[in-house]
């Protein structure tokens, strides 16, 4: 039986893509939020829920550096609030040529 304790730990690749928020991105997202009352509670389409102040303290703490999945989770959220406030973001969002307006790829 081979003895391999002495083989180097394999190396894994980080395949996650991150993305920094522009403040382009900051300015709307604030603009959208800033209008709700603060207890709000925010619900996506698959069901989950989450304080709307909670939110905020997510991407304030995030907006640097954050995971690809982890902001499409913060948009299903946005996608939901009520159409008027939501829309300057959310078009921005939805085309595809202008989402570098709000989000920078890093490594």
């Amino acid at each position: 039986m081979d003895d391999d304790s002495d083989m180097p730990e394999p190396e894994t690749k980080d395949y996650e893509k991150y993305i920094k928020c522009t403040q382009k991105f900051l300015d709307l997202f604030n603009g959208v939020v800033g209008k709700m009352p603060y207890a709000s509670i925010l619900r996506n389409s698959n069901g989950d829920s989450i304080k709307l102040i909670d939110l905020v303290k997510y991407v304030e703490a995030k907006k640097d550096k954050i995971l690809v999945n982890e902001m499409d989770k913060i948009i299903s959220f946005i996608a939901n609030i009520e159409f008027k406030l939501a829309r300057p973001l959310m078009e921005l969002i939805e085309d595809q040529t202008r989402q570098s307006e709000l989000f920078q790829i890093i490594q």
